[in-house]
């Protein structure tokens, strides 16, 4: 088989006029593909879906308005002519590009990686730009999720003084948002590489991404384009409590990790696949943003309330893929009846508790909570946006904290203030867990029923909090004496002393 292509959009258009498409990955980076590019001609081509999870063949996806069967990865086995073109839809492409190596016997059948670019032409700017000297900004792959890490750099520079000095570039997709308060000195790069745009913005685009010295990211990896580059993950939290290693493996062209503390090394090796040696031990800025906020919340809450409770669960399916962790899918499965969310709001409103309810940005469920029970109220990202708050910021101000198994819970351990660990599908949650022993890092109440999460409750209004020692000592496990307020400096003083 021909080595591994990287072909642009504009490139696939023009290959899939006289090929068929097959997709290789039916995962996050598949869905996404096809909802970017919906009316591009190649994937008006797609005619086969490959996976390599047997628990999904037999099942079908639609491209288009057709119905495709997900067969397994012995189909290729199978393919006799050149009229074929292999489109690896996952980020494990180098792997799978070796698996077919050994399945295809014939040498003219062609294998891209899925595009990261629209044109063609965006490959030569990057590769003209890749030789300008390096400046030092710091470029964050943005996306469409809020980077609480990129905020709390921008707000760092700019309380000490040092917006002058450093760079922040944010590259985003459109509509991305970005709060007004720290958008001073930042360069918004509201194109995508991968979107169709002008000439000019494209340059521009290119421009910026392969003159930064460091790439910044926390969840979908930025890669390289030059000579030169520091690509760092700062992750979208502290510790996965869930198991993420099939889904979160880092790439080996990483240079350096943000890890809380040696004793999350481990976790970060087996999880990330972060070696200890790229690892720089201090903690993600934006935990910072917990205890550091001017941010009013009432724009959110537009009620009076003794006490804020927030629930941030995490998703059970995933939306945009077909990925489901847990039998079961509901969000909050303790509000799938009308009496318990009657209830819950009763027991509120007696000890004059706000409930908000944040669905995680990437659930595919819904969750509709009817306006009459005004002591709990169910946001989104969209929200905070509007308020013009982070999510961390809210946080801060809170009593106490509902989650089950999202990793927010370690980032709540600082603030030490009671947190009730919703697990009523434990036995269900299929994903499983980064650790032997998962309660073992849930010192709070274990909330499987209406009834004690109403105790729960109950207990946070009469200041009742059993587990204070247990989650101080269980903080201290996990990051040692790590100063949790300062990972901005300690990061950018790193970068002065040009020790990464």
């Amino acid at each position: 088989m021909k080595r591994l292509q990287y072909f642009s959009v504009d490139k696939l258009n023009k290959i899939s006029k006289h090929k068929e498409i097959y997709c290789y990955g039916c995962g996050k980076i598949f869905f996404e593909l096809i909802e970017r590019y919906a009316d591009e001609l190649f994937v008006q081509n797609i005619t086969k879906v490959i996976d390599g999870n047997k628990n999904i063949w037999g099942t079908s996806v639609k491209v288009q308005n057709k119905e495709i069967w997900i067969e397994s990865p012995d189909t290729v086995e199978k393919i006799k002519s050149n009229d074929v073109l292999i489109l690896i839809t996952t980020n494990r492409y180098e792997e799978v590009y070796e698996s077919l190596c050994k399945k295809i016997a014939r040498d003219d059948v062609i294998c891209s990686k899925y595009p990261e670019t629209y044109y063609e032409s965006a490959k030569v700017w990057l590769r003209l730009f890749s030789w300008f000297p390096k400046k030092r900004s710091l470029l964050f792959h943005y996306g469409n999720e809020p980077h609480e890490n990129a905020i709390a750099i921008l707000k760092y520079l700019k309380e000490e003084n040092l917006t002058t000095k450093h760079r922040v570039v944010l590259l985003t997709e459109k509509g991305s948002p970005y709060p007004r308060y720290v958008k001073e000195n930042i360069s918004i790069l509201r194109e995508d590489l991968r979107e169709k745009s002008s000439v000019k913005n494209m340059i521009r685009y290119c421009y910026y991404y392969a003159s930064s010295k460091y790439l910044c990211y926390e969840n979908e990896c930025i890669p390289k384009v030059g000579k030169g580059q520091k690509l760092i993950y700062l992750n979208h939290g502290t510790l996965p409590l869930k198991n993420v290693k099939d889904v979160l493996r880092q790439p080996e062209e990483l240079d350096y990790a943000v890890c809380p503390s040696s004793n999350c090394a481990q976790i970060y090796l087996e999880q990330y696949g972060v070696p200890v040696e790229k690892q720089i031990y201090m903690m993600q800025p934006r935990v910072s943003l917990l205890f550091n906020s001017d941010r009013e919340i009432r724009d959110v809450i537009r009620q009076d309330y003794k006490q804020l409770i927030m629930w941030l669960p995490t998703f059970r399916s995933l939306k945009g893929s077909e990925r489901v962790d847990s039998k079961q899918t509901n969000v909050c499965s303790l509000l799938s009846k009308e009496e318990a969310v009657e209830r819950l709001n009763e027991t509120l409103r007696k000890h004059d508790q706000v409930l908000v309810i944040k669905r995680h940005p990437r659930e595919k469920a819904e969750l509709q909570i009817s306006s009459k029970y005004q002591n709990i109220c169910v946001i989104d990202n969209t929200d905070l946006e509007q308020a013009d708050i982070v999510l961390q910021e809210f946080l801060g101000k809170t009593d106490a904290l509902l989650t089950d198994y999202s990793g927010i819970m370690f980032e709540y351990l600082f603030l030490n203030k009671p947190i009730g660990y919703v697990i009523d599908d434990m036995e269900e949650y299929h994903r499983g867990f980064s650790v032997e022993n998962p309660l073992d890092y849930m010192q709070g109440e274990k909330i499987t029923t209406i009834d004690t999460l109403c105790e729960f409750l109950e207990k946070v209004s009469l200041g009742r909090d059993e587990y204070k020692e247990r989650r101080n000592a269980l903080r201290k496990k996990i990051f040692e004496d790590v100063d949790f307020v300062a990972g901005t400096r300690e990061l950018m003083n790193l970068l002065e002393m040009e020790k990464i």
